[in-house]
């Protein structure tokens, strides 16, 4: 989070930590040194809301596993690093690593059982992390109410009962975040409104506003069928998810997003693209039949 502001802040708390007792001066450098850290991000929403494909398009690998296992059902942290590398995070502080699979994504098994992990800490040499650490959080309201408890917590909500098995610092690892994207489909249910107002509130210390949190309307290719174009139907639905949520989010975006995890996450080939060139060459009776 560089920049003239945050310069000068960071300045002002150094100045000001000489002039005060050891705990303000220890709370003053903890926000220097945060403002000299990359800009950090909380995915949040349910299960198969879409997240994973967000987060892969945004740090601009297919690493985040988009099918259900154990790793979605843990926080996992995304941070720029000089190798890949993923380490499990117990509760205890212990770190367990191990290798990105076959297909260079998290494996599907952690090796710890999942009440004992705190998160999941994925370092990449992918350069758009370099300014911006992304959260991935596990699913609101899902079958799993612990999966829910550590999603909500996630978030930030301070008043529901969170999962008693995750402890302070992971917690704060994602509470912590300076703003929230929140992945949702075609509609809004209340308890969606209800986590992103919840988020708003405990994060008042910040002095937010709707300004950190954005509105995600993910799968957006799937409102209408076949070859017929979403964003005529996309585009006055997420206009009104965005009136519905104008308490809580600066605006809703509509997005396709197995085509931004394909497009940002390099995911189309020389051999996908002269593939298409040539399916774009046959006649229109050619392409309906195929």
């Amino acid at each position: 989070m560089t920049g003239p502001l945050s310069t000068s802040v960071a300045t002002v708390c150094h100045q000001l930590a000489t002039d005060v007792g050891p705990e303000a001066a220890g709370q003053l450098r903890q926000i220097a040194d945060r403002l000299a850290e990359p800009l950090r991000v909380a995915i949040a929403g349910r299960l198969k809301a879409g997240k994973s494909t967000l987060v892969n398009a945004l740090i601009g690998r297919r690493v985040a596993p988009t099918a259900v296992g154990e790793c979605t059902r843990v926080v996992t942290r995304f941070r720029y690093g000089p190798a890949d590398r993923v380490d499990v995070v117990r509760r205890d502080g212990s770190r367990h690593s191990l290798p990105l699979d076959d297909d260079g994504m998290i494996p599907q098994r952690l090796g710890v059982p999942a009440s004992r992990v705190a998160y999941v800490d994925v370092t990449l040499t992918s350069a758009k992390l370099q300014d911006l650490t992304v959260v991935d959080t596990p699913g609101l309201a899902s079958a799993d109410t612990r999966v829910s408890a550590r999603a909500e917590q996630a978030v930030g909500v301070s008043t529901a009962p969170f999962d008693a098995d995750i402890d302070a610092d992971s917690a704060s690892e994602v509470a912590a975040a300076e703003a929230v994207v929140y992945v949702f489909t075609q509609a809004v249910r209340a308890d969606d409104v209800r986590a992103l107002e919840a988020f708003r509130d405990s994060s008042a210390r910040l002095a937010s506003s709707p300004l950190n949190a954005l509105g995600v309307f993910g799968k957006a290719d799937t409102l209408v069928g076949g070859a017929g174009d979403p964003w005529p139907v996309a585009g006055p639905l997420a206009q009104q998810q965005a009136a519905l949520l104008a308490r809580t989010v600066s605006d809703v975006v509509p997005v396709v997003g197995l085509l931004a995890e394909t497009g940002e996450a390099g995911r189309l080939t020389a051999a996908d693209r002269d593939a298409l060139h040539r399916l774009s060459e046959l006649p229109a009776d050619r392409l309906r039949l195929l």
